[in-house]
C-alpha cells in the first residue's frame, strides 16, 4: 500500500509539473501571438504610408509628362499687372 501512495505522489507532483509546464507554454506564446499583431499593424501603417508615398511620385511623374505632351513649360519670373487706384477694376473699399 505505501508503494502506491508513493506511485500516486510521484505521478501528482509529474501531473502538475506539467500542468505549470504547458500554462508557461501557454502565457508564453499569447505574448508572442500579441507581439506579432502589433508588429503586423505597424507593417500594415508602413505599407499604407509607402502606397501614398507611390501614389504621389506616379502623379507627379504623371503630370510633368503630360504637362511636356501638352507644351507647357516652366515658369521663371512672374510679373503682376499693377492696377491703378482710379481705375473701373480696382478694389472699392
Amino acid at each position: 500500500m505505501k508503494i502506491f501512495y508513493t506511485f500516486g505522489f510521484i505521478f501528482t507532483f509529474v501531473l502538475l509539473a506539467l500542468y505549470v509546464f504547458q500554462v508557461n507554454a501557454m502565457i508564453l506564446e499569447t505574448f508572442q501571438v500579441q507581439s506579432y499583431q502589433k508588429k503586423a499593424e505597424e507593417l500594415a501603417e508602413n505599407n499604407r504610408s509607402l502606397e501614398v508615398k507611390v501614389t504621389k511620385v506616379s502623379y507627379l511623374e504623371n503630370l510633368e509628362r503630360r504637362s511636356q505632351e501638352l507644351g507647357f513649360e516652366r515658369v521663371g519670373l512672374v510679373n503682376y499687372i499693377q492696377i491703378a487706384k482710379d481705375s473701373l477694376a480696382a478694389k472699392s473699399p
